[in-house]
This record gives C-alpha cells, structure tokens and sequence, in this order.
C-alpha cells in the first residue's frame, strides 16, 4: 500500500505544534507507516458507514458518494485532526509531567 501523503504538515496546525517531537525527536505530525494504515483503515470504514446511510438504495449514488467520501482529501481532512489530536495528547502529557 503506497502513501496517500506526501508527510507534509497539516496547515491546520502552529508553527510551535510543527516543532513537537516525540521521546525519539520526530516531529508528532509525521505519521508512522502503521498509523497510516490504521488511519487508512478507519477513514475506509468511516466511508462504507457514511455512504451505507446515505445512499442504502442507489448504486450510482453509492458510487459517487465512496468517490466523494474516500477521496484522498477528505483522508487529508482525517489525517490533519488526528494529528491535532495526537499534538493535543502530548501537550497534556507534557504539561501533566510539569506539574508532578
């Protein structure tokens, strides 16, 4: 399976949030290759439930609606607010840590 990013940084996040690493320094927003295929996982089940819902009768609007929902943006849109809530995760842990 081949990346659908190109490990960019999101544009939704700060330019403090780009500079947070993990315990090895790298950079929180940069994925591992088994988060991605988790996320990848997650956003193909999130797609089935959605058109699933959408569309329970109509074939050709199923079709446009998985083309719709499976696009590599809205796997952009996944990808940006897990990261967010990994960076999100860390800053608590970080700031927890502070106060012990």
């Amino acid at each position: 399976m081949s990346s659908t990013t190109n490990q960019q940084p999101p544009s939704n996040i700060t330019e403090e949030q780009k500079q947070k690493t993990d315990e090895h320094g790298v950079p929180l927003w940069i994925l591992a290759p088994t988060e991605e295929k988790t996320l990848l996982k997650e956003h193909q089940a999130w797609t089935e439930k959605m058109c699933e819902k959408e569309f329970s009768n109509k074939k050709e609007a199923m079709v446009q609606c998985v083309a719709h929902y499976g696009s590599p943006a809205m796997f952009n849109k996944l990808r940006e607010a897990y990261i967010e809530r990994k960076i999100s995760y860390r800053e608590k842990l970080d700031q927890e840590n502070k106060t012990l």
